[in-house]
């Protein structure tokens, strides 16, 4: 059966849409410390973090990667890849070189045994394998249907795997990986998994811990999950080009057990979440873990269960609580006025989908 592997998803798209969504919580009983800002301040400051995310969004659809991997290759346009017949008819000729058959067999790719240096003809619109001088994988092809060289190559020195089991059957996955795309000679993506640590208390082995850092031209992303013990675990997932976009998502989790065949939202015990978008924090420290348990949460359930503030530069500036009626997040300030969250999320939204509606269309 032909395999429907196609070499160049290794490229995929890097589009970062970022969304800010406000969350409810419980206001505390007692007043907030006083802050050296005032309400107008904070409101302000809300309103910037916002619109320096919309900056953050329209540098990143006019990144080098975004030109190369959805304008240039895919040719992406209100959600379709106008140039997937040439994608796949490059996809189709490399089949005929690469053993795909092998890695079905097998259930895993062996570097080794593929190694090589894998490259496109354009006059004969056929691939070629040579060997390699040590054990990796290149392959060589051209960027787009309008490129007349292979100026675009992708690298793979380490790929190292181990056996797991998952329902019952062996396969294998992947604990260590490093590969390099480059474009006219330019790093344009990288990733590089230094571990991956897989369960090994359980038939059903799932990713315990993570330590993973990709590069899409000029984005950084970093993953970064620890096993504090068989039940309690720690992430943090941070993006970052060094300019306009800086956000991370910190995570601590705690489940009943290490049972994870059969994990529900019961298994729950502890769940706290807190979001950094540039200087403007949302975190929770209570009530998640319970809230997912519950299938419809009502307004007083949801409000009575959750303790979440907003910060920014690390001082509080309000709490937020839901209002079923106006089915929307409400801000409450520290002098006790109150916001809906949708005027500054619908509008966010709003001018978002203006600056990728090129790849996505109307949403």
């Amino acid at each position: 059966m032909k395999s429907r592997i196609n070499f160049i998803t290794l490229s995929l798209s890097a589009l970062l849409l970022i969304t800010i969504t406000m969350f409810s919580c419980k206001k505390d009983s007692d007043p907030m410390e006083p802050v050296p800002t005032t309400v107008a301040e904070d409101r302000e400051n809300i309103q910037t973090t916002m619109d320096n995310m919309l900056v953050c969004v329209e540098d990143m659809t006019q990144a080098r990667s975004i030109d190369i991997f959805l304008r240039d290759m895919l040719d992406v346009s209100d959600g379709e890849a106008l140039n997937e017949e040439w994608a796949e008819n490059l996809s189709d000729g490399f089949e005929q070189v690469f053993d795909f058959e092998n890695i079905d067999v097998n259930q895993r790719f062996n570097i080794v045994y593929h190694a090589g240096v894998y490259s496109y003809n354009l006059s004969t619109a056929s691939w070629s394998k040579t060997d390699a001088t040590d054990n990796s994988v290149t392959l060589q092809f051209p960027s787009s249907p309008e490129a007349t060289s292979n100026n675009m190559v992708v690298f793979v020195d380490r790929y190292e795997d181990q056996q797991i089991t998952v329902d019952g059957e062996v396969g294998y996955a992947p604990n260590s990986v490093h590969a390099l795309v480059t474009v006219d000679g330019q790093r344009t993506f990288e990733l590089n998994i230094a571990n991956v640590t897989y369960a090994e208390n359980a038939d059903y082995e799932i990713p315990v811990e993570i330590d993973a850092r990709i590069f899409m031209d000029p984005m950084n992303i970093s993953v970064k999950v620890d096993r504090m013990s068989t039940t309690e675990y720690k992430g943090n997932l941070s993006f970052s080009d060094g300019s306009s976009c800086d956000m991370s998502i910190e995570a601590e989790l705690e489940l009943a057990d290490d049972d994870f065949e059969n994990l529900t939202e019961e298994s729950l015990v502890k769940l706290h979440a807190k979001l950094d978008v540039g200087d403007l924090t949302v975190q929770s420290f209570a009530g998640l873990a319970e809230l997912l348990k519950i299938e419809d949460p009502s307004e007083s359930e949801i409000n009575s269960l959750l303790d979440l503030d907003v910060l920014f530069n690390n001082v509080k500036i309000a709490d937020l609580e839901y209002d079923e009626t106006e089915e929307n997040f409400i801000i409450f300030y520290k002098d006790e006025s109150t916001e809906s969250a949708a005027n500054f999320v619908d509008s966010f939204l709003e001018d978002m989908e203006i600056i990728v509606r090129e790849f996505t269309g109307e949403w």
